[in-house]
């Protein structure tokens, strides 16, 4: 008998004495019949106090919704075997994101049971949980056994190259999913070399993320190869990866003759001026690309020029967008820009340092993510209001001083460095006495943020002018 068998036949199955303790749920635990018929919310607190696990008010919250968003709630698996009994038969929740939860391979098999069965949840989000091969399997069983599945994220999953290839087999017979966040996986070569077979095959697929995974030119080159046949996919992200050498003529190929893809992301792909050279000449005669990112790469001002020329010489480019993140722009690049302007006055053209007549100008685009901007974007993904988040931070006190702000914080895992946090405290303490109060608080951001978008605008403005000159 496996673990997901005996799991829930244990539910249905007599009370041992002294099983009164625990959380009062309003059922007569010895008729099975009524533990399945019971409310949803009964079930679940049924299931926490059979398996000895607090309950989590959040999830009983949002059972009757759409979302169950448990991000960071350290769940592990068995918090994860009550919420999937819960599940089996709610008609009402399509999206579920279990982020970073300490999921094993033993809740991925429960997890994989769930979606099987539940034909209403159509995305589901499992990143940032170590599965492991035996995690994968499961997928992989689900994959071909489930239709209803639309958006899968699967990020950070596995920490060695090989555990994937078991999900990536149950793609092969995935004829439903849309999107795919495979990234920070060490796909390797081999996995986006199969990756491709597949997109050419079988896929369905309208985005697909592999950034972070180690993929060198070989690998790019079987992805390119599945993708100039693949007429489903627009959207792609291939960041943090490698197109040197050979990755290079690969990627003009499929611009050349892949008809759907709309948004591609190469950031930081150690793309240098051969490459983009290479690279542009696709772009030349590309007509679906509307958002091109490929910043942070050694290609300098010559292979930013590169690029514009090609999209001012394509007449029938549907660019709308073009991301140079932390490259310089020299004179020659400013003519090609105002040129490509004069023909498409809404293209969007960002990049980090402007070099006009030996003067450099940081340009650096106002929409640029600050730290402030993490933080408030992290309260808003934590369901938490900004007066909750001082409670939680500063452990119901009027006050809380520097360390004790990055300390929680940091414990609740929120995407920034120290240093960040620390200018995100010294922005909030607008008096610099080192602690931030509960009662300005929540004004404090209001205004911060205020004053940071005005700043944003000016810049935004003074940019303009600068580039019309």
């Amino acid at each position: 008998m496996d673990v997901e068998q005996s799991f829930y036949e244990g539910f249905l199955s007599e009370p041992s004495s002294g099983d009164e303790g625990g959380w009062d749920t309003d059922l007569d635990e010895s008729s099975s019949a009524t533990i399945q018929d019971a409310a949803p919310h009964q079930m679940y607190l049924t299931a926490c106090t059979r398996l000895g696990i607090p309950p989590t008010s959040k999830f009983i919250k949002q059972m009757t919704t759409s979302k169950i968003d448990l991000r960071h709630y350290g769940l592990l698996d068995q918090g994860v075997q009550a919420i999937a009994y819960a599940l089996k038969r709610n008609i009402t929740v399509d999206t579920l994101n279990l982020h970073d939860n300490g999921i094993t391979d033993t809740g991925a098999r429960v997890l994989a049971d769930l979606l099987e069965e539940n034909c209403f949840i159509t995305s589901v989000d499992i990143s940032g949980n170590n599965i492991g091969i035996d995690g994968n399997r499961a997928m992989e069983r689900m994959l071909r056994n489930t239709s209803a599945l639309r958006e899968l994220n699967v990020s950070n999953i596995c920490s060695s190259a090989g555990q994937m290839l078991p999900l990536m087999e149950g793609l092969k017979e995935s004829f439903y999913l849309k999107l795919l966040d495979l990234s920070h996986n060490c796909l390797d070569d081999q996995g986006a070399t199969m990756l491709g077979s597949i997109l050419s095959m079988t896929s369905f697929l309208e985005s697909l993320n592999v950034s972070w995974n180690n993929i060198s030119s070989r690998g790019v080159v079987g992805l390119m190869d599945g993708l100039r046949e693949c007429y489903t996919l627009k959207k792609l992200d291939l960041s943090w990866n490698s197109l040197a050498g050979a990755a290079a003529p690969a990627l003009r190929g499929t611009l050349e003759a892949n008809e759907s893809l709309t948004h591609l992301d190469a950031t930081n792909t150690s793309i240098g001026v051969p490459e983009a050279k290479i690279i542009a000449k696709g772009l030349k005669k590309n007509k679906t690309l509307q958002a091109l990112r490929i910043g942070k790469n050694p290609f300098l001002s010559p292979g930013a020029h590169a690029f514009l020329k090609a999209i001012r010489q394509n007449h029938e480019s549907a660019l709308q967008e073009l991301h140079l993140e932390g490259l310089a722009l020299d004179r020659d690049c400013h003519k090609e820009l105002e040129e490509v302007l004069q023909k498409r006055p809404d293209f969007i053209c960002t990049w980090q340092i402007s070099i006009q007549g030996g003067q450099a100008i940081d340009v650096r685009s106002p929409e640029k993510v600050s730290p402030l901007d993490t933080f408030v974007r992290f309260a808003r993904n934590s369901g938490l209001r900004m007066v909750d988040l001082f409670k939680v931070l500063s452990d119901k006190r009027d006050t809380i001083g520097q360390e004790a702000f990055i300390a929680g914080l940091k414990k609740m895992n929120i995407a920034l460095s120290k240093a960040d946090l620390k200018k995100v405290f010294a922005t909030l303490d607008v008096n610099n006495d080192g602690k931030l109060q509960f009662n300005e608080f929540p004004n404090s951001v209001a205004l911060k943020l205020h004053e940071q978008n005005i700043e944003r605008k000016n810049c935004a403005a003074k940019n303009d002018k600068y580039i019309k000159r």
